[in-house]
């Protein structure tokens, strides 16, 4: 086996919450019937990147094998899981649809997060979601999240310099070739729909995992996870290996 990288990743396989589930399911068969060169990714392989972990760098299969880098202190997995769950663990929640055409408190690459919903992105479509209060407008908390990580050792790719933000959770549900122009302007209806059907999902420690893999479609075949609640605690049972 060669070297492999790892990633903190939300919704992936059974982690997917059912109605999350429903929602990407409609959405891609809604993108079939419209868009010829639409390939759906298997639900199951749907899932949010939350932060890579290419700070670490590759992981050798003795690494694998024995649960991930285990550095102590500071800097070790354990840790930067455990920040994770205390934050999330206080409450989140992810809106994906429901955004209108205008602006709100927090943008996406300088764009509006109407346009952002349903993006394309080097032969990827991706929906795109946000963290939102109870009451307002969505927040910039994933965005803060991922720079909390940073004194752990772990850099988010966005992040290139202090000004970087990066607030967005997306997925990628699909491959799809160049767009027609009719393709774009079932895209552009498929916004406009989406703007007026939002499903809210919780973002909590039960639906985080940590992913090994080779492949960065995270095919259930090459791919390794465990759930973030066994990196939480200094010492993983190794009976709980899955």
């Amino acid at each position: 086996m060669s070297a492999r990288s790892a990633t903190i990743i939300a919704y992936y396989a059974s982690t997917k919450p059912t109605v999350l589930e429903a929602y990407v399911a409609s959405l891609q068969e809604r993108l079939v019937a419209r868009i010829p060169s639409f390939i759906a990714r298997p639900l199951g392989e749907v899932h949010a990147t939350i932060i890579g972990l290419d700070s670490y760098g590759a992981l050798s299969p003795e690494e694998e094998s024995t649960r991930l880098p285990s550095r102590s202190g500071e800097g070790s997995l354990h840790a930067l899981c455990q920040y994770f769950g205390d934050c999330l663990d206080s409450g989140s929640t992810v809106q994906f649809g429901g955004f209108v055409d205008r602006d709100y408190d927090i943008s996406s690459r300088g764009e509006r997060l109407f346009k952002r919903t349903i993006t394309l992105n080097r032969g990827q479509l991706m929906l795109l979601g946000w963290p939102v209060p109870v009451r307002g407008d969505p927040m910039n908390s994933l965005d803060e999240l991922r720079r909390g990580a940073q004194r752990f050792g772990v850099t988010h790719r966005y992040h290139k310099s202090e000004a970087d933000k990066d607030p967005d959770l997306y997925m990628v549900i699909g491959a799809v070739g160049a767009l027609s122009a009719q393709d774009n302007i079932e895209v552009e209806g498929l916004r406009r729909s989406l703007a007026t059907t939002p499903s809210r999902i919780p973002l909590s420690t039960d639906s985080v995992s940590v992913a090994v893999y080779s492949d960065t479609r995270l095919p259930a075949s090459s791919t390794r996870t465990w759930p973030l609640r066994e990196f939480m605690a200094r010492r993983v049972n190794e009976s709980n290996v899955t």
